[in-house]
């Protein structure tokens, strides 16, 4: 694999750790809620709804809303700036992440956690894989999946592709659970502001997208060199 391609598994490895310690501080801090995905979401809302607990849906109403911007918002970026979506996604997770430690513990704790529905959604829709691989960077089942899947086809047919696939979908589920680990001990030690410490991995994955873009420009374009 060339020095690019390894740099991209590197980058997804490292916000799979921000995934991983975003969901379990939401779990940790927020009695048990995740909020890197919408499935619990939108089940409790449709449940508050058959219960006619109008105050909970309007809150778990809230945390949907702020998941489709998110997702509307890379479609924006994608299609009308130039600006990076990687980047963007890095600076809105620090941002979600400064915001989260000040948060009081006393609050609604659907309402603490609308920054990681909005911090999420961007970053599932800005890193959603490498090589060709589809992997959430924010939660495990399909990664699950395709490693289960992949060492299976590996046994079976003794194909090495299989068993690179099965790599990479062991190393974002190994990064992502490290992230977990990491926000475990930060609440430990710190409480709601050990949120703080996941800006060290954002600054990695930061660091390791300018060092790509530095590869990218440096290296000569390969459809430039044959015209």
């Amino acid at each position: 694999m060339e020095g690019k391609g390894k740099l991209a598994r590197y980058i997804h490895y490292t916000m799979a750790v921000v995934g991983g310690f975003l969901a379990a501080y939401a779990i940790l801090n927020r009695n048990g809620l995740l909020a890197n995905a919408q499935t619990m979401n939108l089940l409790t809302l449709l449940l508050n709804l058959l219960g006619r607990n109008l105050n909970d849906v309007l809150l778990h109403t809230g945390a949907l809303l702020f998941y489709i911007f998110g997702t509307v918002l890379t479609v924006i970026i994608l299609k009308k700036t130039t600006a990076d979506i990687l980047v963007v996604s890095i600076l809105i997770d620090f941002g979600a992440v400064l915001i989260l430690g000040f948060l009081p513990q006393n609050m609604n704790n659907v309402v603490a956690l609308y920054p990681i529905f909005f911090a999420m959604s961007v970053q599932w829709n800005a890193f959603k894989g490498v090589d060709g691989y589809n992997s959430s960077s924010i939660f495990s089942t399909n990664n699950v999946k395709q490693l289960s899947i992949s060492f299976t086809e590996f046994l079976i047919d003794h194909n090495k592709s299989h068993l690179d696939r099965a790599g990479f979908f062991g190393s974002v589920l190994l990064a992502f659970h490290a992230g977990a680990v990491l926000s475990y001990f930060s609440h430990k030690a710190c409480g709601l502001r050990g949120v703080w410490i996941c800006s060290l991995p954002l600054c990695a994955a930061l660091c390791l997208v300018v060092c790509e873009h530095f590869l990218r420009e440096k290296s000569p374009d390969p459809a430039a060199s044959d015209a």
